[in-house]
């Protein structure tokens, strides 16, 4: 992959090389803020979304100024990921924050717009840069239409709300993106600041991923290029009536779309492996 087709990193620790120098920390959020300029009118209502996946959704699209939670023992990264496409098409940006392993590679594939999106980085957890994360977070909500929230940002419930606020404010979406989290006693280990996890739980919009099978595999040959997901969906308001639905990320001809009921269950050569979640193994032996 070539350099113009990668996105912008930003590295959390590198920005805040003098932390505790409150102008230089001030002057640093300034410079990432005046480098992303949103696109999006206030007459925009809704967040242009792939439509597969917006034919599941309440009123067909995202509003603007809301947040999504995204979670799912198995594809919730992917589905965060689409939910960004269409506007990282329109113009818009993309920040992902605290998403150290984000699969960009997996979203450029889908569609995401590689020159219009930023990762911010967040290594250090020093409270110095927990000031910093909140205050870049406060930043990249003023400028970008779509911030993801990876499970690496540890925000207060305080913060969390002001950030809320300040999203509906500005008509930012908010994703926060959390892996593993949907399933509670599933057998997976919950990452230290899974607690978090409640912070956002009224969201207006939920989204939970399920993957259902691999795409790409035939009888000892082929490679993985697609995942059949359902999405169950809920949250507030509208979104409160639920709905669910199967989606093809992407299909064999590279589309995401829908797939209707019962043609995920017939044999389809090349298409039916089994999804098994990845679960990391140690170097230290077994």
């Amino acid at each position: 992959m070539s350099a113009a087709v990668s996105p912008h990193n930003l590295s959390l620790p590198a920005l805040a090389t003098r932390i505790d120098d409150p102008t230089e920390r001030r002057a640093r959020v300034r410079q990432l803020s005046a480098s992303l300029a949103p696109v999006s009118l206030a007459s925009q209502q809704k967040l242009p979304v792939v439509a597969a996946l917006a034919e599941l959704l309440p009123g067909g699209g995202v509003a603007r100024g809301s947040t999504v939670s995204v979670g799912g023992p198995c594809g919730a990264v992917s589905l965060a990921a689409l939910l960004a496409v269409e506007a990282s098409k329109a113009g818009s940006w993309v920040v992902a924050v605290g998403m150290d392993e984000f699969n960009w590679e997996m979203a450029l594939a889908l569609g995401v717009v590689a020159e219009r999106s930023v990762v911010v980085r967040v290594g250090d957890r020093s409270p110095a840069t927990g000031v910093m994360v909140t205050e870049v977070m406060a930043a990249v909500v003023d400028a970008a239409d779509v911030v993801l929230v990876g499970p690496e940002v540890g925000l207060s419930p305080t913060a969390v709300r002001r950030l809320r606020a300040r999203a509906r404010e500005r008509g930012s979406v908010l994703v926060r993106v959390q892996p593993g989290f949907a399933r509670p006693g599933a057998g997976r280990a919950r990452r230290p600041n899974a607690s978090l996890d409640d912070r956002w739980a009224d969201a207006e919009l939920s989204l939970q991923a399920r993957a259902l099978r691999w795409g790409g595999l035939g009888q000892g040959w082929g490679h993985l290029d697609g995942r059949l997901i359902e999405v169950a969906v809920g949250g507030r308001r509208r979104a409160s009536a639920g709905g669910r639905g199967v989606l093809w990320l992407p299909d064999d001809q590279g589309r995401v779309r829908r797939v209707e009921a019962g043609e995920f269950d017939a044999d389809r050569p090349g298409r039916s492996a089994e999804v098994v979640p990845l679960r990391p193994t140690g170097t230290g032996g077994m």
